[in-house]
Formats: structure tokens, sequence, C-alpha cells
């Protein structure tokens, strides 16, 4: 026997007027309610065989009936104010019975004559009958919308199969799916999505399924893929980080790929396999593929595989690729390598046109405090951060960047090495101390004492595996990044990594405070006391324990270089005024800030602007600031 199942409240022609009728349900009784009793003591002295107005008080009557409608019409706010979901469910039947009948998705009767006054007359006045009415259902249940319509076969059903843009638009919901079942097509929409949201910290995984509102889950082991769309700003990176953050908290392994290397790409920090050049993500598409491809052959021979299973049904870890700008990346992948760069190029030379204000010809960015956990800006709408330098075409792009009516050039001002010398200062180590001060080049006399030769004698490869080694422990990059970044076995990193510790044992001794202390504490702080929290020291899974310890070493030394650049913008802005310049900061870029030079002014603001970043902070090395002057962003690079 076939269960009942409930399909909801039946829409029906009358439903036309639903809200006006429910309202006189509740209003009619109130108000008569309330009447009766103000008006109780006349009624019962009333001789009602000889009833007479002239012994009832009208104006105390109509005072009781103004009282009554003002309590009948608080009655009904207050029901509008407790119920909102009773009715919102009432508006919208009413809407689905005036959609059915305005379009006329109904069978009519033959139209009848009225037979008039005069029988010999003919009359004009007709009636339309409705033979039937299709069965539509209207339900609520558990902040989704349940909408069915049966399927008939008659010559309206073509219409009710696609109402997906009317309910959307008519109901103000958004539609999750249509479904055809039991001579029914049932549509599902998502009700009141405003109030359906939730925190990030509510956002969990658990069970193959990951919440994404409060009645919305991502069934991720049954549907694997998810596309996200959105126009600049909408917050898609944000959404992202969220169902990251989620997923660390499972045993889930995680790739994200960021080819604009852009907020995603600060995960590097705190991550492993996360990857923004573009030569790292095409190898990393390619681990993952063939990656994939081999599990697949594994589980085949696995105990108790069946056909059609998922890697859940064998307690497999999921696997995810998380692409940010996919499209993006995909343009750079053209056949021909020129032409990816290009396209690349024209998308943001693109968006720097459409960001131009029509008022005054510049482009004009926001810089956000609290986006980045560092501490540094972001640049956002347009990202102005990210403007390439590393290659002709992106060159060109910066080229464009000139001063504006009034100036005659820019200069560019930016820390060299500021991270290293911070730790340097942080850690106290002597031999570091020393590579800053020898005034030799640094890396090539790092690499002559991590490899026991003379600086003459260091090849480029080996400075530049020392150079990835001495940033990679200011960013907390792990062993095994290390190696990928260098193209090494895990073991040549190992080593390498030894003798760098070997070298700059107080380097090595620093780091390991910065976890013990952070697990202690929960937090870490910059060098200026501003705390960032790692909750995740504390978790069982070890991919998000790894994780915070990668963050809890990159924090102090990265966070307080953000620091000390915005010390270094305060104290460089405040020697321009005082110096009264026209010259002014028009742009900063991580380590470097931008000034549109006044006529006149190039040498004086120079030397201002350099004396306030190298003296923002005293420590135990110098702060090393490079600057140069062009007629254009470019030209001025140094």
């Amino acid at each position: 026997m076939k269960h009942f199942r409930y399909r909801g409240k039946r829409i029906r022609p009358a439903d036309k007027d639903l809200m006006f009728r429910s309202a006189c349900g509740i209003v009619l009784p109130v108000f008569s309610a309330v009447m009766v009793l103000l008006n109780l003591k006349t009624i019962l002295q009333t001789d009602w065989h000889r009833l007479s107005m002239l012994h009832w008080n009208v104006p105390y009557l109509l005072f009781s009936g103004i009282v009554s409608a003002v309590i009948a019409g608080v009655v009904l706010a207050l029901l509008y104010r407790l119920f909102p979901d009773t009715v919102r469910q009432l508006m919208h039947r009413q809407k689905l019975a005036r959609m059915v009948l305005e379009n006329q998705w109904y069978e009519q009767a033959e139209r009848t004559k009225q037979d008039g006054f005069f029988k010999d007359l003919p009359s004009s006045d007709t009636k339309t009958k409705i033979a039937r009415f299709p069965r539509m259902y209207y339900r609520m249940e558990n902040g989704l919308l349940h909408f069915q319509v049966e399927i008939t076969m008659g010559k309206y059903q073509e219409p009710l199969l696609h109402l997906e843009t009317k309910l959307e638009s008519g109901l103000y919901c958004e539609l999750v799916s249509r479904e055809l079942r039991d001579g029914y097509v049932e549509y599902t929409l998502l009700y009141d999505m405003v109030a359906n949201r939730i925190p990030i910290a509510e956002a969990k995984a658990e069970g193959g399924c990951l919440r994404l509102m409060k009645n919305v889950w991502w069934e991720y082991d049954t549907l694997p893929h998810m596309l996200i769309a959105g126009g600049t700003g909408g917050g898609k990176t944000y959404f992202i980080l969220t169902i990251i953050q989620a997923l660390l908290q499972t045993d889930a392994v995680l790739h994200i790929l960021d080819p604009k290397n852009a907020d995603l790409a600060d995960l590097s920090s705190v991550m492993p396999e996360v990857y923004y050049r573009k030569e790292d993500i095409a190898a990393c598409v390619s681990r993952f593929c063939d990656g994939m491809m081999q599990r697949s052959e594994s589980m085949k021979s696995m105990q108790g595989y069946k056909t059609g299973e998922n890697y859940a049904y064998l307690g497999l870890e999921p696997h995810f690729l998380i692409f940010d700008e996919y499209v993006a990346f995909m343009e750079m992948l053209n056949t021909r390598e020129r032409e990816d760069v290009l396209n690349k190029l024209k998308q943001i030379v693109q968006s720097l046109i459409d960001a131009v204000n029509p008022d005054d010809g510049r482009i004009h960015t926001t810089f956000e405090q609290t986006v980045a956990a560092t501490g540094r800006l972001s640049s956002v709408d347009p990202n102005l951060q990210n403007i390439p330098n590393r290659n002709a075409e992106g060159r060109e792009i910066r080229s464009a960047f000139v001063p504006g009516e009034g100036y005659e050039s820019l200069l560019s001002s930016d820390y060299s090495q500021v991270e290293l010398r911070i730790m340097a200062d942080l850690s106290g180590d002597d031999a570091l101390i020393e590579a800053f001060r020898s005034g030799a080049d640094f890396h090539k006399y790092v690499a002559s004492l991590v490899y026991g030769i003379p600086v003459d004698d260091i090849t480029p490869d080996q400075r530049t595996h020392v150079k990835a080694m001495s940033y990679g422990l200011a960013y907390g990059l792990s062993t095994y990044g290390l190696a990928q970044q260098l193209k090494i076995s895990p073991g040549e990193a190992d080593r390498l990594k030894s003798q760098y510790f070997a070298t700059f044992g107080k380097v090595h001794e620093y780091l390991e405070s910065l976890v013990a202390d952070a697990r202690e504490k929960g937090y870490t702080e910059t060098m200026f006391g501003r705390r960032r929290y790692f909750p995740g020291l504390q978790s069982p899974n070890r991919n998000i324990r790894d994780a915070a310890e990668r963050g809890a070493l990159n924090a102090p030394i990265q966070g307080s270089a953000a620091d000390i650049m915005k010390i270094a913008m305060i104290h460089a802005s405040d020697a321009l005024a005082k110096a009264k310049v026209r010259s002014r900061i028009i742009l900063q870029i991580h380590d470097e800030l931008v000034v549109e030079i006044a006529p006149g002014e190039a040498e004086q603001v120079t030397g201002l602007v350099r004396d306030a970043m190298e003296h923002a902070v005293d420590l135990a090395v110098p702060l090393d600031v490079s600057t140069g002057i062009g007629s254009d962003w470019q030209l001025a690079a140094h």
C-alpha cells in the first residue's frame, strides 16, 4: 500500500482574496467581541421586544466602535509580527492563485447568456465559469517552499512546467530544484535567504555534507562539484574562505589555486598546497588529476568496493581542488604562451579602464584594514596591489600610471627584505644580524655561511636555494612546500633546512618558541603587541593544527612588517605636511609607497619619504629603503 504523502495547502480560485478574507476573519470577531464587552451592560438592560435607539448612548457607541477597531487593528498587527511565516504563506498562496487566474491557466465552461427582464430581447450579460482549476499545492517546510502542480497533459501544461522565473521573482525566493514525481512537477525554493544566513562558525562539514545556510547543505560526497559566481565585491572569496575553514575541520585534503595571487594566495603562509604562479598551478592540476586516477584504480582493488560507490563508502578522505578565478587561469593556458599572457593582461587592463572615475579621469581604489589576517592593507574595486611587473607586457600596464595634472613624476619607495630583517631582530641571531650589517649581497652572504664556502664561489642556484629558505622560514613554509618551490626532493629540502638552522641557531630557537608560546597563550603578537589568535593549535585535527602552527610562525613577522609599513606611511604623511610640500602619497602596495611628486620637490620629497621609512622603528639591523623616480610608475621602478 502506498503511503500517504502530504502535499500541502491546495491553491483554489477563492485564494485570490486570501489576505483580505483572513484579515476579516480575524478583525471582525475581535471587533465584535470587544464591542459586546464594552456595551455588555447596555445590551443586558435593553428590552429587545421594544428595541429603540433612544435608549442607547450613541456617543459612547461610536467611541466603543473606535476602540474596538483600534484593538482589532492592534491584534492584527501583533499577529503579523508574531507569525510572519504564516502571513507570508497566506500572501504566497494568494499570489499563486492570482497568477493562475490572470494568465487564465484553467479550463473554462461555455459562456451562458443570462435571461434579461424582457424575454424577447437579447441579453448582453454573460458569465464565465471555471470548469477545472489545476491541482496546485503549497507548503513551507524547514525554510523551503514546496510548490506542486499536477501534470494533466492539458493545453496549459507547458507554462505550468516552466514556472521558475515567475516563482523566483513573484515570491522573492531562490529556486533550489525542479523535479517530476507522482504525476506532479515540484518546485523547491529557498525562502527568506537573509534570515536563513548563518555565521562562519556554523558552516560545518560533517557526514559528507557542508552546511551553507540554516536549511541548505552541500552534499559533496554525492555532488562533488561546485561553481561559485557573482559580481565584483559580491563575497565570492569570503564564501570560498568559509568553505576552506569548514573543510579544515575534517580530514579533507585541500589544494588551493589562486592565479591572481590575491586573497587565497595569502593562505600559503599557513597551509601547504597553495599556489598562485602559473607553472605551479599547472603542475598542481596535473598532480591532482594523476592522483585522482591512481586513487580510482586503488579503490577498485580494495575490499568491499562496489561499482558506482564513491570514496566515502570505502572510508577514504575527500580531496578538494579549490580554484579562485578559474576563468582567468584557463585564459593563461591557451595554445600560445604569448596569447595566454596577453589575454590575462587584457582582463586587467579592461578592469582598470572600467574603474576610471568620469569626474576626474583617475582610478580610485579602496583600502581595507580588517580583511587580511596579517594586518596588511588590501586593495579592492579595483585591486591596485595586483598589477603585474615581472614581464614586459605587465610592465607596459604600469607605464600607463602617470602623474595627475599639476604633478611631474612618481616616486616609488619600498623596503628591501623587511621580513628577514624583522626575523633577524626578533630572533637576535648574531650571524643573521651581521649578514645584514655587512653591506654585501645578503643572500650570497647567507649562502656562503650555510654552504661554508667563500661568497665569490656561491653559484646562482645556491643563492636561489638559500633565498627561498630565508623567505620560507619567514612565511612558515614547510619542508614539503620548500621542495615544491625549489623543485628538489623533500630529502634535499630537509638537509638544506638543517644546514640553515645549524648556521642560524637562534632563528631556529625563536621559531620554535613562537609555536610553543602560541600553543600556551592561544595567540601570537607582533613587535607592537597586535595579537592574532590561533584556536586551531588545540585542534585534534592534524591538518588544522599544522595550518595553525605555520600561521603562528608567520604572523609575528609578516604582521610586524605590516605594522611598520603603516607607521612609515603616517610618518611620511606627517613629514610631507610639515614640510608644506604639494607632493602626496597616492598608493601603498605591501612594502612599497607610491608618491605623486610636484614640480621642483623631487629631491626634498625623496629624502623625507626615505627618512620616514628607514626610521619608522629601531631594529637591530638597518631598514633598507630603495627609491626611484620616473614620469610613470614603470620608469620609477628600481
